[in-house]
């Protein structure tokens, strides 16, 4: 059997050596940096969603609501119609990560 870290790249043979392989420290550093990386990807994204979603908010002239809503997927407050925002191509984008 040829198995394979994706994070790694580290080619084991067996099951037993994959565990083993994912018990060693070379692996649990690579997997840190992984999540450090994709941390730190999806803030920025968040950033931007949130000065999209500003915009958007200032722009939307059918929105005569100072109300705010919060979108659990988004993490986003925005002051549009509900069906509004979940159209909005931010919405579909937080739907992927």
């Amino acid at each position: 059997m040829k198995l394979q870290c994706p994070v790694c790249a580290t080619k084991c043979v067996t099951f037993k050596e994959y565990n083993v392989h994912l018990l060693r420290t070379v692996h649990i550093r690579a997997m840190k940096e992984r999540s450090d990386e994709l941390k730190k990807s999806l803030a920025a994204m968040r950033v931007e969603q949130r000065e999209k979603q500003k915009e958007e908010d200032e722009n939307d002239l059918t929105s005569m609501s100072t109300k705010t809503h919060f979108c659990a997927i988004c993490k986003l407050s925005y002051s549009q119609e509900k069906s509004t925002h979940q159209a909005s191509e931010l919405h579909k984008v937080s739907i992927c990560i």
